[in-house]
């Protein structure tokens, strides 16, 4: 279990990014730093910001097995499935990626982009590398006076 002492000093040295605890009484719920950036609705400043932080974005091809809403898929199914960003869907959701060589998850919603560093050596729980990483991603935004964050509440 992260133990609360490291928690107070990790949310007292991020700026920017944010820990998000798991869930109580969800078992398979996990601990995450997140960070919430707000996206132009127009797809030419949306493609402008996403190459700034160095995000590859795919154009979904007609060979793509694009996910469809209501449809039953097998594990091994979802797992090639294409899923579209909804406000621009002729391209798919990052996902898994590296952003300044930190291995992060990106996922575009309606109106930001969400950055997410999971835990790499527990399933469930964050430790001192995964806030290093988190750290370097808050440093690394610090420096971009152009992203403008958005304030979700967990």
């Amino acid at each position: 279990m992260t133990h609360r002492s490291d928690v107070e000093r990790w949310k007292r040295s991020l700026k920017h990014v944010r820990f998000c605890e798991a869930a109580p009484r969800q078992g398979e719920d996990r601990e995450i730093f997140e960070i919430d950036i707000a996206i132009p609705e127009a797809e030419p400043a949306f493609l402008e910001l996403v190459s700034s932080l160095d995000i590859d974005l795919r154009r979904i091809q007609r060979e793509d097995t694009v996910a469809r809403a209501g449809t039953s898929y097998t594990p091994e199914e979802w797992k090639k499935l294409t899923f579209p960003i909804p406000q621009f869907p002729h391209f798919s959701q990052p996902g898994d990626t590296t952003l300044a060589g930190i291995p992060v998850h990106v996922w575009v919603r309606p109106q930001h982009l969400q950055i997410v560093i999971a835990p790499a050596s527990d399933p469930v729980r964050l430790d001192e590398k995964d806030f290093l990483r988190a750290k370097s991603l808050d440093d690394l935004i610090s420096l971009r006076r152009d992203i403008r964050l958005t304030a979700f509440e967990p």
